[in-house]
């Protein structure tokens, strides 16, 4: 697709072929990451030119490229599959050469990729938007994505060199923002009291069917064993457990992730559980006891729906430092009252 951009305040016009990725793109592919964050972006295979063509070709990702006259690569979305897993496309790695930017390319870049989405069968679309800038914030916006959650203290800003200032924030975060599309009916979702008003909120503004569980498991049969399944991040000091089940012995699983990481300078943990779990309500008081705190909703991205809970060990988020929209804003005034500075 080939697009004529004019800057929004030099008013010069420049050509664009916007397109999916070739292999031989991969060097300029990869001079694009490097323009930007140096050696520092957290996505480390992605400096790895065989990963890029192999991913691509198996259709695991979706490199699309902004390609300049000269053959200049000025900037670069993937879109992202998780089956057989999760279900949704992600809208991800969102990255330009500065000397390109003020043509409005990312807005004609997501367009494009939505669309290759949308001819899909996916659940929906999601995205992650970083914390210490606004841009994707406001484009996936504009294209219907809607905020729904936040992933807190997912990169150390000292390791990541950029273009953007990082504040007082020792540890940036994602925002999330999820489309609609072929999941249309969540089931019943088992959230604790406190949480129900914010529930029904987002999964109104998704604009989807869904049930809230009126009655909650308060003992968990000794036969039931969780099912969960972690990963650390070992630069970033990150640990993401998903919990697919809840079990008798769901502390004592989380508990041994979690001392198993704790001592590491900046370690954070995320947590995504399942929330069409009957046991989901027990698991929330526990883990909340634990000092995870609830962050928002990964909705519509598995055949399950899971919510974002967070265990910031000590670390201060630093908030007041995100730059937000008003519609990220709003949601994080709504998630302060359950945020437990442990």
């Amino acid at each position: 697709m080939k697009v004529k951009l004019v800057h929004i305040n030099t008013k010069e016009e420049l050509e664009f072929n916007i397109r999916l990725f070739n292999d031989k793109d991969v060097n300029e592919v990869i001079q694009c990451i490097r323009a930007e964050y140096g050696d520092t972006y957290f996505k480390k295979q992605f400096y790895n030119p065989e990963y890029l063509i192999k991913m691509n070709n198996e259709n695991a990702i979706s490199l699309i490229v902004a390609e300049t006259k000269n053959g200049d690569i000025a900037g670069i979305i993937v879109l992202k599959s998780f089956f057989p897993g999760d279900t949704m496309c992600e809208l991800a790695t969102e990255i330009f050469k500065k000397e390109y930017r003020g043509y409005r390319l990312s807005e004609k870049m997501i367009q494009y990729g939505m669309k290759i989405i949308e001819e899909r069968c996916y659940s929906s679309i999601y995205a992650l938007p970083v914390t210490f800038h606004s841009i994707s914030q406001r484009l996936l916006k504009r294209n219907g994505l809607i905020a729904t959650g936040f992933i807190f203290s997912v990169f150390i800003s000292s390791k990541i060199e950029s273009s953007y200032e990082y504040g007082k924030c020792l540890k940036h975060s994602q925002g999330i923002q999820i489309k609609p599309l072929e999941k249309t009916s969540v089931g019943t979702l088992f959230v604790d009291n406190e949480l129900i008003d914010i529930t029904k909120k987002i999964y109104e503004k998704l604009n989807v069917e869904y049930y809230i569980g009126d009655k909650e498991v308060t003992k968990l049969s000794y036969k039931s064993k969780t099912m969960l399944f972690h990963n650390n991040n070992d630069n970033h000091r990150n640990c993401a457990i998903t919990i697919i089940k809840v079990g008798n012995d769901i502390l004592e699983k989380v508990d041994e992730i979690v001392e198993k990481y704790r001592k590491n300078k900046l370690q954070t943990f995320n947590v995504f559980l399942n929330i069409n779990d009957k046991n989901a309500i027990n698991a929330y008081k526990k883990l909340k006891d634990r000092g995870f705190f609830f962050t928002g909703f990964k909705a519509l991205c598995n055949r399950d729906e899971y919510m974002v809970m967070h265990f910031n060990n000590s670390l201060d988020l630093c908030t007041e430092d995100y730059i937000l929209t008003d519609e990220f804003k709003s949601l994080l005034e709504d998630i302060k009252p359950f945020i437990n500075n442990n």
